[in-house]
């Protein structure tokens, strides 16, 4: 992910959060929260984890792909493929100096607010699916045009609303990928699962996650499992 449009954004959501706090009234913030839960848990833990980072799933049809495609832009996490790219490599080389997404290699600050390296180098093939899908790529190239234009369309219908229901589901995405990247590896080269797993919609099981990569139930109360279900049908491993 380009460096600077990261920066930008997330400074950009921080500006509207707190906007909302101050505009919004406390109905319209908690009805904020409960929906940013929701789309956080689905755009950073079902679709930019399992489905772009992983490889876990397809999509039932291009309708389901297309919704996901606006639950991406909901959360202001950035490019797919570009975030994909890097988990990979995070895995691949799991807290060692080359782990773009971890503690031990670029700090506890810059994991927590998602400050990850620029350039980051994989292996030949880490991208080959990703780079199969015309639309998904497609999606990634003018990600920002449409971040732009979603933007637009939700200040033209209601600007104070804007506030909450841009503003928090992203504030609460980034939040959330910081609180995983960070909590689950302060052990060195032991991934550990973490608590509140109906929060992260299964992302908290980080530690069973690292020694099963592809494995799409991980818990109990894995929520994103039953959304694959109804949008996805899982791949073959």
């Amino acid at each position: 992910m380009n460096q600077l449009q990261a920066r930008t954004t997330q400074i950009y959501i921080l500006v509207l959060s707190i906007l909302a706090i101050y505009f919004c009234n406390l109905e319209t913030i908690i009805a904020g929260v409960v929906v940013g839960w929701v789309l956080q848990g689905i755009s950073l833990e079902t679709l930019i984890h399992r489905k772009y980072a992983h490889n876990q799933f397809n999509y039932k049809n291009i309708f389901w792909e297309v919704a996901c495609y606006i639950i991406l832009l909901s959360t202001s996490l950035g490019r797919p493929y570009e975030w994909s790219y890097g988990h990979r490599v995070h895995h691949r080389y799991t807290d060692q100096l080359n782990d773009p997404q971890s503690p031990h290699s670029i700090g506890i600050l810059k994991t927590f607010f998602s400050v990850f390296p620029a350039g980051v180098k994989g292996w030949d093939g880490i991208d080959k699916d990703l780079r199969s899908q015309p639309r998904l790529m497609f999606f990634n190239k003018h990600y920002y045009k449409f971040y732009i234009l979603y933007n637009i369309i939700w200040f033209t219908i209601d600007p104070v609303s804007a506030l909450c229901f841009i503003g928090i589901p992203s504030l609460l995405a980034w939040l959330t990928l910081g609180i995983i990247n960070t909590i689950s590896h302060l052990e060195m080269y032991k991934p550990k699962d973490i608590l509140f797993p109906l929060w992260f919609w299964g992302g908290n099981y980080h530690g069973t996650h690292h020694k099963f990569p592809n494995k799409t139930y991980l818990g109990p109360r894995d929520l994103s499992y039953f959304v694959i279900k109804i949008i996805g049908t899982e791949n073959e491993k």
